[in-house]
Protein backbone atom coordinates (compact mmCIF):
# COMPACT_ATOMS: atom_id res chain seq x y z
CA UNK A 1 0.00 0.00 0.00
CA UNK A 2 1.52 3.33 -1.24
CA UNK A 3 2.44 5.99 1.69
CA UNK A 4 0.61 9.28 1.46
CA UNK A 5 2.44 11.97 0.70
CA UNK A 6 3.45 14.78 3.20
CA UNK A 7 5.27 18.15 2.69
CA UNK A 8 7.92 16.85 5.23
CA UNK A 9 9.27 14.41 2.66
CA UNK A 10 9.20 17.11 0.12
CA UNK A 11 11.28 19.51 2.60
CA UNK A 12 14.00 16.19 3.28
CA UNK A 13 14.21 15.93 -0.79
CA UNK A 14 14.22 20.10 -1.36
CA UNK A 15 16.90 20.15 1.07
CA UNK A 16 19.12 17.45 -0.34
CA UNK A 17 19.21 18.59 -4.02
CA UNK A 18 20.79 21.10 -6.38
CA UNK A 19 18.16 23.11 -8.11
CA UNK A 20 18.49 24.88 -11.60
CA UNK A 21 15.63 27.20 -11.89
CA UNK A 22 16.58 28.41 -15.07
CA UNK A 23 15.93 24.30 -16.40
CA UNK A 24 12.98 23.98 -13.88
CA UNK A 25 15.15 20.50 -13.27
CA UNK A 26 16.96 19.26 -10.07
CA UNK A 27 19.87 16.81 -9.30
CA UNK A 28 19.51 14.74 -6.23
CA UNK A 29 22.63 13.15 -5.10
CA UNK A 30 21.13 9.95 -2.34
CA UNK A 31 23.31 10.08 0.16
CA UNK A 32 21.21 8.54 3.38
CA UNK A 33 18.04 6.41 3.45
CA UNK A 34 15.63 9.33 4.82
CA UNK A 35 16.44 11.01 1.23
CA UNK A 36 15.83 7.72 -0.61
CA UNK A 37 12.52 6.79 1.63
CA UNK A 38 11.11 10.30 0.60
CA UNK A 39 11.53 10.72 -3.10
CA UNK A 40 10.77 7.03 -3.24
CA UNK A 41 7.46 8.05 -1.59
CA UNK A 42 7.40 11.19 -3.77
CA UNK A 43 7.76 9.33 -7.24
CA UNK A 44 5.43 6.77 -6.12
CA UNK A 45 2.56 6.48 -9.30
CA UNK A 46 -0.27 7.40 -5.99
CA UNK A 47 1.56 10.80 -5.00
CA UNK A 48 2.97 12.09 -8.61
CA UNK A 49 0.69 14.70 -8.85
CA UNK A 50 0.87 16.02 -5.10
CA UNK A 51 4.35 16.14 -5.20
CA UNK A 52 4.78 18.29 -8.85
CA UNK A 53 8.13 15.59 -9.41
CA UNK A 54 9.26 13.31 -12.05
CA UNK A 55 12.06 11.46 -12.24
CA UNK A 56 14.19 12.24 -15.74
CA UNK A 57 17.45 10.09 -14.87
CA UNK A 58 17.87 7.07 -12.45
CA UNK A 59 16.17 3.55 -11.41
CA UNK A 60 13.47 3.29 -9.00
CA UNK A 61 13.58 -0.11 -9.14
CA UNK A 62 17.80 -0.59 -8.16
CA UNK A 63 19.19 0.39 -4.16
CA UNK A 64 18.53 4.26 -4.66
CA UNK A 65 21.30 5.58 -1.80
CA UNK A 66 24.29 6.23 -4.05
CA UNK A 67 22.73 6.73 -7.18
CA UNK A 68 22.29 10.92 -8.69
CA UNK A 69 18.47 11.14 -9.88
CA UNK A 70 18.13 13.84 -12.38
CA UNK A 71 14.36 15.28 -11.09
CA UNK A 72 12.00 17.69 -13.51
CA UNK A 73 10.48 19.95 -10.88
CA UNK A 74 6.96 21.53 -10.84
CA UNK A 75 4.86 22.94 -7.92
CA UNK A 76 3.47 20.69 -5.02
CA UNK A 77 0.21 20.55 -5.08
CA UNK A 78 -0.86 23.44 -2.75
CA UNK A 79 -2.70 22.16 0.21
CA UNK A 80 0.43 20.67 0.90
CA UNK A 81 2.82 23.89 0.85
CA UNK A 82 4.57 26.00 -1.32
CA UNK A 83 8.36 25.69 -3.11
CA UNK A 84 9.82 28.40 -4.02
CA UNK A 85 13.25 28.78 -6.34
CA UNK A 86 14.20 32.61 -4.72
CA UNK A 87 12.83 34.89 -2.18
CA UNK A 88 11.86 36.89 -5.50
CA UNK A 89 9.69 34.32 -6.96
CA UNK A 90 8.07 34.22 -3.27
CA UNK A 91 7.43 37.83 -3.64
CA UNK A 92 5.61 37.46 -6.91
CA UNK A 93 2.90 36.11 -4.72
CA UNK A 94 0.54 39.02 -3.58
CA UNK A 95 -0.43 36.92 -0.44
CA UNK A 96 3.43 36.29 0.78
CA UNK A 97 4.01 40.14 0.57
CA UNK A 98 1.80 40.60 3.47
CA UNK A 99 1.97 37.50 5.53
CA UNK A 100 3.97 34.16 5.57
CA UNK A 101 3.01 31.38 3.99
CA UNK A 102 2.01 28.31 6.75
CA UNK A 103 4.02 25.53 5.27
CA UNK A 104 7.19 27.08 2.62
CA UNK A 105 10.09 25.99 1.26
CA UNK A 106 12.67 28.30 -0.05
CA UNK A 107 15.58 27.02 -2.47
CA UNK A 108 19.09 27.84 -0.53
CA UNK A 109 16.99 29.66 2.29
CA UNK A 110 20.03 27.57 4.33
CA UNK A 111 23.06 30.17 3.28
CA UNK A 112 23.92 33.13 5.39
CA UNK A 113 22.65 35.10 2.67
CA UNK A 114 19.81 34.11 2.34
CA UNK A 115 19.31 33.61 6.33
CA UNK A 116 19.45 37.33 6.20
CA UNK A 117 17.41 38.47 3.36
CA UNK A 118 14.49 35.87 5.28
CA UNK A 119 14.90 37.78 8.39
CA UNK A 120 14.68 41.20 6.14
CA UNK A 121 11.56 39.55 4.95
CA UNK A 122 10.13 38.79 8.09
CA UNK A 123 10.96 42.17 9.33
CA UNK A 124 8.92 43.56 6.70
CA UNK A 125 6.00 41.48 7.57
CA UNK A 126 5.70 43.08 10.89
CA UNK A 127 5.69 46.55 9.55
CA UNK A 128 2.84 45.53 7.17
CA UNK A 129 0.91 43.81 10.40
CA UNK A 130 1.43 47.74 11.74
CA UNK A 131 0.69 49.44 8.93
CA UNK A 132 -2.59 46.92 8.33
CA UNK A 133 -3.45 48.25 12.36
CA UNK A 134 -3.34 51.66 10.84
CA UNK A 135 -5.29 51.37 8.09
CA UNK A 136 -9.22 50.84 7.21
CA UNK A 137 -8.49 47.03 6.35
CA UNK A 138 -5.99 44.96 4.68
CA UNK A 139 -6.48 43.29 1.19
CA UNK A 140 -4.69 39.83 1.22
CA UNK A 141 -5.76 38.30 -2.22
CA UNK A 142 -4.36 41.76 -3.59
CA UNK A 143 -1.85 42.63 -1.36
CA UNK A 144 -3.31 45.82 -1.10
CA UNK A 145 -3.32 48.54 2.32
CA UNK A 146 -6.39 50.35 2.07
CA UNK A 147 -7.02 54.02 4.22
CA UNK A 148 -9.92 56.54 4.34
CA UNK A 149 -8.64 59.66 4.52
CA UNK A 150 -10.62 62.46 2.36
CA UNK A 151 -11.55 59.44 0.43
CA UNK A 152 -9.87 55.97 -0.05
CA UNK A 153 -6.27 55.83 -0.23
CA UNK A 154 -4.78 52.55 -1.54
CA UNK A 155 -0.95 51.71 -0.94
CA UNK A 156 -0.70 48.41 -2.85
CA UNK A 157 2.17 46.32 -0.74
CA UNK A 158 4.75 45.52 -3.54
CA UNK A 159 8.57 45.28 -2.82
CA UNK A 160 11.57 43.08 -4.33
CA UNK A 161 14.37 40.99 -2.90
CA UNK A 162 16.84 43.65 -3.55
CA UNK A 163 14.22 46.33 -1.89
CA UNK A 164 15.27 43.87 1.19
CA UNK A 165 19.01 43.97 0.58
CA UNK A 166 18.98 47.43 1.20
CA UNK A 167 16.07 47.63 3.86
CA UNK A 168 16.44 49.55 6.86
CA UNK A 169 15.50 47.28 9.74
CA UNK A 170 16.77 49.30 12.84
CA UNK A 171 13.89 51.69 11.75
CA UNK A 172 11.22 48.74 11.52
CA UNK A 173 12.49 48.17 15.43
CA UNK A 174 12.00 51.68 16.42
CA UNK A 175 8.25 51.44 15.31
CA UNK A 176 8.32 48.00 16.74
CA UNK A 177 9.30 48.67 20.03
CA UNK A 178 7.00 52.37 20.39
CA UNK A 179 3.65 49.58 20.34
CA UNK A 180 5.15 46.87 22.49
CA UNK A 181 2.89 48.38 24.98
CA UNK A 182 -0.53 49.32 24.60
CA UNK A 183 -0.17 53.03 26.43
CA UNK A 184 -2.53 55.26 23.29
CA UNK A 185 -2.38 52.48 21.52
CA UNK A 186 -5.11 53.41 19.43
CA UNK A 187 -3.52 56.85 18.82
CA UNK A 188 -0.40 55.47 17.53
CA UNK A 189 -2.13 53.76 15.01
CA UNK A 190 -3.62 56.99 13.76
CA UNK A 191 -0.55 58.97 13.42
CA UNK A 192 1.22 56.25 11.66
CA UNK A 193 -1.81 55.99 9.29
CA UNK A 194 -1.89 59.66 8.93
CA UNK A 195 2.01 59.61 8.52
CA UNK A 196 1.50 57.18 5.83
CA UNK A 197 -0.83 58.76 3.76
CA UNK A 198 1.39 62.05 4.05
CA UNK A 199 4.42 60.16 2.79
CA UNK A 200 2.94 58.37 0.21
CA UNK A 201 0.04 60.60 -1.55
CA UNK A 202 2.58 62.33 -4.36
CA UNK A 203 3.67 58.95 -5.23
CA UNK A 204 2.30 57.03 -8.47
CA UNK A 205 0.13 53.98 -7.03
CA UNK A 206 2.77 51.50 -7.77
CA UNK A 207 5.95 53.39 -6.11
CA UNK A 208 4.00 53.94 -2.83
CA UNK A 209 4.84 51.05 -0.30
CA UNK A 210 8.48 51.08 -2.29
CA UNK A 211 8.75 55.19 -1.54
CA UNK A 212 7.96 54.20 2.32
CA UNK A 213 10.68 50.84 2.88
CA UNK A 214 12.93 53.35 1.23
CA UNK A 215 12.67 56.24 3.76
CA UNK A 216 11.45 54.10 6.89
CA UNK A 217 13.54 56.07 8.89
CA UNK A 218 11.88 59.69 7.90
CA UNK A 219 8.64 57.38 8.49
CA UNK A 220 9.66 56.30 11.55
CA UNK A 221 10.99 60.07 12.96
CA UNK A 222 8.00 61.14 11.35
CA UNK A 223 6.14 59.12 13.16
CA UNK A 224 7.67 59.81 16.82
CA UNK A 225 7.28 63.69 16.19
CA UNK A 226 3.43 62.84 15.70
CA UNK A 227 3.25 60.84 19.13
CA UNK A 228 5.05 63.26 20.82
CA UNK A 229 2.80 66.12 19.95
CA UNK A 230 -0.01 63.79 20.90
CA UNK A 231 1.56 63.10 23.78
CA UNK A 232 2.60 66.41 24.88
CA UNK A 233 -1.01 68.04 23.85
CA UNK A 234 -2.70 64.42 26.13
CA UNK A 235 -0.35 66.31 29.05
CA UNK A 236 -2.01 69.44 28.62
CA UNK A 237 -5.61 68.43 28.31
CA UNK A 238 -4.93 66.14 31.64
CA UNK A 239 -4.02 68.83 33.94
CA UNK A 240 -6.54 71.33 32.30
CA UNK A 241 -9.55 68.54 33.53
CA UNK A 242 -7.79 68.28 36.41
CA UNK A 243 -7.32 72.18 37.09
CA UNK A 244 -11.51 72.90 35.42
CA UNK A 245 -12.18 70.22 38.08
CA UNK A 246 -10.64 71.78 41.13
CA UNK A 247 -11.78 75.01 39.97
CA UNK A 248 -15.10 73.80 40.10
CA UNK A 249 -14.88 72.88 43.61
CA UNK A 250 -13.20 75.62 44.70
CA UNK A 251 -15.79 77.73 43.32
CA UNK A 252 -18.69 75.98 44.90
CA UNK A 253 -16.96 76.46 48.16
CA UNK A 254 -16.40 80.21 47.38
CA UNK A 255 -20.21 80.22 47.14
CA UNK A 256 -21.23 78.03 50.20
CA UNK A 257 -19.81 80.73 51.96
CA UNK A 258 -22.66 82.57 51.42
CA UNK A 259 -25.47 80.78 50.92
CA UNK A 260 -24.59 79.07 54.19
CA UNK A 261 -25.94 82.02 56.30
CA UNK A 262 -27.91 83.39 53.38
CA UNK A 263 -31.38 82.98 55.96
CA UNK A 264 -29.66 85.05 58.67
CA UNK A 265 -28.53 87.60 56.01
CA UNK A 266 -32.02 88.36 55.34
CA UNK A 267 -33.38 88.79 58.34
CA UNK A 268 -31.28 91.58 58.58
CA UNK A 269 -33.54 94.13 56.82
CA UNK A 270 -36.28 92.50 59.05
CA UNK A 271 -34.59 93.19 62.03
CA UNK A 272 -34.31 96.69 61.34
CA UNK A 273 -37.81 97.00 60.63
CA UNK A 274 -38.40 95.73 63.80
CA UNK A 275 -36.03 97.41 65.67
CA UNK A 276 -37.61 100.45 63.93
CA UNK A 277 -40.87 100.07 65.01
CA UNK A 278 -40.68 98.56 68.38
CA UNK A 279 -38.78 101.00 69.49
CA UNK A 280 -41.24 104.55 71.34
CA UNK A 281 -40.76 107.02 72.65
CA UNK A 282 -40.64 107.61 76.88
CA UNK A 283 -39.56 110.08 79.72
CA UNK A 284 -39.88 107.91 82.32
CA UNK A 285 -38.81 104.39 83.43
CA UNK A 286 -41.76 102.44 82.50
CA UNK A 287 -42.65 99.67 80.31
CA UNK A 288 -41.93 101.34 77.13
CA UNK A 289 -38.57 101.69 78.90
CA UNK A 290 -37.59 98.06 79.60
CA UNK A 291 -39.63 97.11 76.06
CA UNK A 292 -37.13 99.13 74.26
CA UNK A 293 -34.42 98.24 76.53
CA UNK A 294 -34.97 94.30 75.72
CA UNK A 295 -35.33 95.37 71.75
CA UNK A 296 -31.84 97.05 71.50
CA UNK A 297 -30.27 93.84 73.41
CA UNK A 298 -31.79 91.72 71.42
CA UNK A 299 -30.67 93.88 68.08
CA UNK A 300 -27.16 93.69 69.69
CA UNK A 301 -27.32 89.73 70.58
CA UNK A 302 -28.55 89.30 66.86
CA UNK A 303 -25.50 91.26 65.23
CA UNK A 304 -23.06 89.70 67.87
CA UNK A 305 -24.17 86.29 66.50
CA UNK A 306 -23.84 87.32 62.93
CA UNK A 307 -20.77 88.71 63.18
CA UNK A 308 -19.51 85.56 64.35
CA UNK A 309 -20.72 83.56 61.42
CA UNK A 310 -19.47 86.06 59.42
CA UNK A 311 -15.57 86.01 60.76
CA UNK A 312 -16.24 82.10 60.36
CA UNK A 313 -17.14 82.34 56.56
CA UNK A 314 -14.24 84.95 56.11
CA UNK A 315 -11.76 82.51 57.92
CA UNK A 316 -13.17 79.76 55.24
CA UNK A 317 -12.52 81.91 51.83
CA UNK A 318 -9.13 82.23 53.18
CA UNK A 319 -8.67 78.39 53.60
CA UNK A 320 -9.84 78.12 50.41
CA UNK A 321 -7.87 80.80 48.99
CA UNK A 322 -4.63 78.72 50.55
CA UNK A 323 -5.58 76.21 49.13
CA UNK A 324 -5.76 77.82 45.42
CA UNK A 325 -2.52 79.22 46.09
CA UNK A 326 -1.12 76.07 46.94
CA UNK A 327 -2.29 74.34 43.95
CA UNK A 328 -0.57 76.84 41.61
CA UNK A 329 2.58 76.70 43.37
CA UNK A 330 2.20 72.62 42.48
CA UNK A 331 1.74 73.41 39.32
CA UNK A 332 4.86 75.99 38.88
CA UNK A 333 6.50 73.03 40.48
CA UNK A 334 5.62 70.20 38.18
CA UNK A 335 5.14 71.97 34.59
CA UNK A 336 6.84 75.37 35.13
CA UNK A 337 6.37 76.00 31.47
CA UNK A 338 2.73 75.25 31.46
CA UNK A 339 1.70 77.86 34.22
CA UNK A 340 1.40 80.17 32.18
CA UNK A 341 -1.29 78.18 30.28
CA UNK A 342 -3.39 77.98 32.90
CA UNK A 343 -3.33 81.51 34.56
CA UNK A 344 -6.65 82.16 33.36
CA UNK A 345 -8.35 79.28 36.06
CA UNK A 346 -6.35 80.88 39.10
CA UNK A 347 -7.22 84.59 37.57
CA UNK A 348 -10.96 83.33 37.84
CA UNK A 349 -10.87 81.67 41.49
CA UNK A 350 -8.83 84.82 42.62
CA UNK A 351 -11.43 87.10 40.91
CA UNK A 352 -14.44 85.04 43.14
CA UNK A 353 -12.12 85.05 46.17
CA UNK A 354 -11.67 88.83 46.20
CA UNK A 355 -15.49 89.34 45.59
CA UNK A 356 -16.52 87.26 48.45
CA UNK A 357 -14.25 89.00 50.66
CA UNK A 358 -15.78 92.22 49.51
CA UNK A 359 -18.85 90.98 49.73
CA UNK A 360 -18.54 89.21 53.64
CA UNK A 361 -16.91 92.86 54.45
CA UNK A 362 -20.28 94.74 52.62
CA UNK A 363 -22.60 92.53 55.26
CA UNK A 364 -20.31 92.99 57.74
CA UNK A 365 -20.71 97.51 57.65
CA UNK A 366 -24.11 97.05 56.76
CA UNK A 367 -24.22 95.04 59.66
CA UNK A 368 -22.28 97.52 62.22
CA UNK A 369 -24.48 100.35 60.62
CA UNK A 370 -28.20 98.90 61.44
CA UNK A 371 -26.69 98.39 64.85
CA UNK A 372 -25.50 101.93 65.28
CA UNK A 373 -28.73 103.23 64.12
CA UNK A 374 -30.74 101.23 66.33
CA UNK A 375 -28.71 102.36 69.19
CA UNK A 376 -28.98 105.91 68.18
CA UNK A 377 -32.88 105.92 68.21
CA UNK A 378 -33.14 103.71 71.81
CA UNK A 379 -31.04 106.78 72.92
CA UNK A 380 -33.16 109.58 70.99
CA UNK A 381 -36.35 107.62 72.02
CA UNK A 382 -35.58 106.57 75.82
CA UNK A 383 -35.87 110.07 77.63
CA UNK A 384 -34.04 108.43 81.24
CA UNK A 385 -31.37 106.87 79.00
CA UNK A 386 -30.93 109.85 77.03
CA UNK A 387 -30.67 111.83 80.38
CA UNK A 388 -27.93 110.52 81.54
CA UNK A 389 -25.94 110.01 78.75
CA UNK A 390 -26.36 113.90 78.53
CA UNK A 391 -25.51 114.30 81.99
CA UNK A 392 -22.27 112.19 81.68
CA UNK A 393 -20.94 114.02 78.18
CA UNK A 394 -21.55 117.29 80.27
CA UNK A 395 -20.06 115.95 83.35
CA UNK A 396 -16.94 114.87 81.29
CA UNK A 397 -16.52 118.47 79.37
CA UNK A 398 -17.05 120.55 83.03
CA UNK A 399 -14.00 118.42 84.39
Amino acid sequence: MSQRLSFAHLKTIYSAWSYDSATGEAELRVESPEVAHAITVALDDFNLDDSGLSLMHGDLTKPLVGQTLRIAVGPPRGGLGLFFSSLSALLKLPRARVAEPREYFLNGASSAVSQDLLSRYRAVLTLVGLMAESAAYLDREHAQLVFVKDGKFVVPVDYSAAELEALNASAIDRLRDAFAQDLHREQKLAILGDEIVTMAQAEPLHRRFRVLLANLDKLADRFFAGYRLFASNFSYQKIRSELEEARLEYTGKIHKTLTDIQSQLLTIPVATVIVATQLKRTASVDDIFWANSAVLLGAFVFAGLLFLMIRNQTKTVSVVAGEVDRQRTKLRTEHPDATATFDDVFASLDARIRDQRVILNVVRGILALGLALAAAGYLLLTGPVWAAVRGAWHHVLGA
